[in-house]
């Protein structure tokens, strides 16, 4: 089945697997470093994380945004047929943006981690 995948796709899912080890490795950092990629579109400001919260939620920021990285690769993978190629790498960046802006609205917004 490996061999059947397309390359962007099993690229995909070695992304996850070493975006999830280094939102853990790198102790939040990662987290902290793509809350500037949407930042300009959130209502709330990374500042607005208080006291035992921020350092969980960068932390688990981090270590959520490699789903991103299935979903593009399993979009990518139908959508290349489909579609040109160039619209499906928009898709595949597209999705791992978006996914990266759902997960930093929701713990800003709902304060998820306790």
């Amino acid at each position: 089945m490996w061999k059947k995948l397309s390359g962007t796709t099993r690229f995909s899912i070695v992304a996850f697997f070493l975006t999830m080890a280094l939102g853990l490795l790198s102790m939040g950092a990662l987290g902290y470093g793509l809350y500037f990629l949407v930042a300009p579109v959130l209502d709330k400001d990374i500042d607005s994380l208080q006291g035992d919260t921020t350092w969980p939620t960068v932390l688990m920021a981090g270590m959520m945004s490699s789903f991103g990285f299935l979903w593009g690769g399993l979009s990518f993978h139908y959508l290349r047929n489909l579609i040109k190629e160039l619209p499906a790498y928009i898709v595949y960046a597209a999705i791992l943006w978006l996914w990266i802006l759902i997960l930093w609205y929701t713990f800003l917004n709902y304060n998820i981690v306790q």
